[in-house]
């Protein structure tokens, strides 16, 4: 179940000094899209993703969140791969995927998983969800970069696994159960050599210098729940 301090931090926002933000109704999320506000500066204001880690199974999020926003469905994967799992307010710019360990009875949260696409609204009007250490999708690297406290590494941009976090270098966010991808809407405007520093299978550093001219956006944010 979930405590009273998760609950609290679900059903409403919190801004700076504990101040609450207006209270969200889950039945409509379109709605709530534009009476509630957040943003990349204060994401505070966000509902914190690790407590969707606590759930115990589907009906619990029914219970808390309503049968119109829970739907169990397809979850699709890297290369083609798919599996099976519950999307919460699917559809909206607020989607949050859950893989569960007991997929039959659905129950017992495996990862969940919130994304971020470069076609969305506006950040400030519809992104609600962040992680507790304040990871949320819209992101740029250099807020990330201050988050974990230390440059990190990633992978070359441009295949199938590229802009995945791949080493914390020792920040707040090494040994975490975090997941991290990095995107790119386009990239124009770079020579060979400019490119060759940051795509293709090599670990590329976030303080490169030449990434400070590449708009590279947190586009995924998966927390796993650890080991069953």
């Amino acid at each position: 179940m979930f405590s009273l301090v998760g609950i609290s931090m679900l059903i409403m926002a919190c801004g700076p000094e504990g101040i609450e933000a207006p209270v969200v109704a889950f039945d409509d999320s379109e709605t709530t899209a534009h009476n509630t506000t957040t943003d990349s500066v204060n994401p505070a204001k966000s509902w914190l993703l690790d407590d969707l880690l606590k759930v115990n199974d589907e009906k619990q999020l029914i219970a808390f969140f309503g049968a119109k926003q829970v739907v169990y469905d397809t979850i699709r994967g890297p290369e083609g791969t798919f599996t099976m799992g519950t999307k919460l307010m699917k559809g909206t710019s607020n989607e949050v995927e859950i893989i569960w360990y007991n997929d039959t009875a659905h129950a017992r949260v495996a990862s969940v998983k919130i994304a971020k696409h470069f076609y969305d609204k506006p950040l400030k009007d519809t992104l609600f969800w962040k992680t507790k250490a304040g990871v949320l999708p819209g992101m740029g690297l250099d807020e990330l970069q201050k988050i974990n406290g230390n440059a990190f590494g990633f992978s070359g941009l441009g295949w199938d696994y590229g802009g995945a976090v791949i080493d914390w270098n020792n920040g707040t966010l090494a040994n975490t159960n975090v997941f991290i991808q990095l995107d790119v809407p386009e990239l124009t405007g770079f020579s060979e050599t400019e490119m060759a520093q940051f795509t293709g299978e090599q670990t590329v550093m976030s303080n490169l210098p030449i990434l400070k001219r590449v708009p590279l956006k947190v586009t995924e944010v998966i927390l796993n729940a650890g080991k069953d």
